[in-house]
């Protein structure tokens, strides 16, 4: 493989002729994993297709790859926008396209595959967790963590003594995903981080394990810190346990509105079941302005109208301060009318709050849709022009001023794309470059400049 690493782009043409679609794709693949700048350049240019069909039979092939260096290479590519550590000049990492190329790779990773490439994929994932590299490291407990891979979870749980939160982050939202109990210890320290983004990581995993991890957001909730207690009460709306049902009607005597809002709204996601509860505490404790009337938007909003109307001299006892004596006695003969109804139960299923990333299986393309698809070569050939910002493929050779790059929506008309353009000024001396709000964007003389596939000038001398 070594030998091929730098074969120039003559040869690498000659290597395509002799092949099918598919052995040319997996030639293209193996050489550009070896580092072939030209083949890099080729492989990126095939992701980077508008065409569906293409694009389907091109993801096709690659995830019957079982080299766990291509799955490396795809993850380092998705995290950083570099193949090899390199910059590809087709997709500069800043460029839409190169943000394009990369969502793509990562959602490779993420796609399901047969068991020998998903074993290979999570390998590789799982060495990337100790790289030396921090967005590689990043992107592969991200992507171990919505495949909910357990043979991660040790990986994950040694990555939350490394010091740079982003990884501390990264492990933790990692951990909650796949519902590590193992990780709650860990998880509870990590509440008390002094980095919000940690805490609301830790909080947002917490909900993720669900019941077991009850306990611990029970004490983030009596914290001292106004953020923690945020957290804490919107966590545990992830939650439908009658377990949180007690720590929602403590927290709607919180100092902080923001806390005591959450904590209405999780008693209200609840159900009319959790009423028994709010009237056996305000029965037995006194109540500050705060709690009423939070309680009052909770009774309101879960309360259905025969229970409003037995609970008519509670509601009104809450709404006037100069009634709030009376709430306990109130409370006390509600619980008597209502001894005798059945509520419904407290919904203890767990709903996601946020819709989980799913992907579709990519099925291999089949002999007969090879065939129709065009080889790498005729492909080659159709793009000549490309986009002086992001290195997309122009769809024209003859772009009209209102023509756009469908990748990154710049002008494909300008100065920067033309023969007769360099750095220092237009070689023609025409007035159309300072003239146009779009420099050269009118002008008659524009003609489009062809450009070779290559990296950097380095890596086309070693080519």
């Amino acid at each position: 493989m070594e030998k091929e690493k730098y074969l120039p782009w003559e040869t690498i043409i000659e290597s395509l002729k002799q092949l099918t679609v598919k052995e040319q794709i997996s030639l293209i693949v193996e050489m550009a994993v070896a580092g072939n700048p030209p083949a890099i350049e080729i492989f990126l240019d095939q992701m980077s297709s508008l065409d569906p069909r293409q694009q389907s039979i091109l993801f096709g092939v690659l995830q019957q790859q079982t080299d766990e260096v291509f799955w490396k290479t795809m993850a380092d590519f998705s995290a950083t926008g570099l193949w090899n550590g390199k910059k590809v000049t087709i997709a500069p990492p800043t460029s839409p396209l190169n943000l394009s190329l990369r969502l793509q790779a990562k959602a490779l990773l993420l796609s399901p595959a047969e068991p020998e490439v998903q074993a290979t994929k999570i390998n590789a994932l799982l060495s990337l967790l100790t790289e030396p590299n921090a967005e590689a490291r990043r992107l592969a407990a991200e992507v171990l963590g919505e495949k909910k891979v357990t043979k991660a979870v040790p990986l994950l749980m040694a990555m939350l003594e490394r010091e740079p939160p982003g990884d501390i982050v990264a492990a933790i939202s990692a951990l909650g995903k796949i519902g590590a109990v193992e990780a709650i210890p860990m998880l509870k320290e990590f509440m008390h981080h002094p980095d919000k983004n940690v805490h609301g990581a830790a909080a947002d995993a917490l909900g993720e394990i669900g019941s077991p991890a009850i306990d611990v957001l029970r004490e983030a909730a009596a914290h001292n810190d106004d953020h923690i207690r945020w957290h804490a009460a919107k966590t545990l709306q992830k939650i439908r346990d009658e377990n949180v049902v007690p720590i929602f009607i403590s927290l709607l005597d919180d100092p902080n509105y923001g806390v005591r809002w959450l904590a209405a709204k999780g008693l209200v996601a609840l159900g009319e079941g959790i009423i028994p509860y709010l009237l056996s505490y305000m029965e037995k404790e006194d109540t500050s302005r705060w709690f009423r009337q939070s309680a009052l938007h909770v009774i309101e909003n879960v309360a259905g109208p025969t229970t409003k109307r037995d609970l008519q001299d509670l509601i009104e006892s809450l709404k006037h301060s100069e009634s709030a004596m009376n709430v306990p006695l109130h409370a006390h003969r509600a619980l008597k009318k209502l001894s005798n109804r059945e509520f419904p139960p407290i919904q203890v299923e767990k709903k996601e709050l946020s819709e989980p990333l799913r992907f579709s299986p990519i099925v291999p393309p089949t002999e007969e849709e090879l065939e129709e698809m065009p080889s790498l070569l005729q492909v080659l050939e159709l793009k000549p022009y490309r986009c002086y910002h992001c290195g997309g493929a122009s769809p024209t050779e003859n772009p009209s001023p209102a023509d756009r790059c469908p990748y990154c929506g710049y002008h494909l008309r300008t100065c920067h794309n033309c023969v007769y353009y360099e750095k220092s000024g237009c070689l023609l001396n025409q007035p159309y470059v300072v003239s146009s709000a779009v420099p050269g964007n009118r002008c008659p003389h524009f003609k489009f400049r062809k450009t070779e596939l290559s990296l950097t000038e380095e890596a086309r001398k070693n080519a």
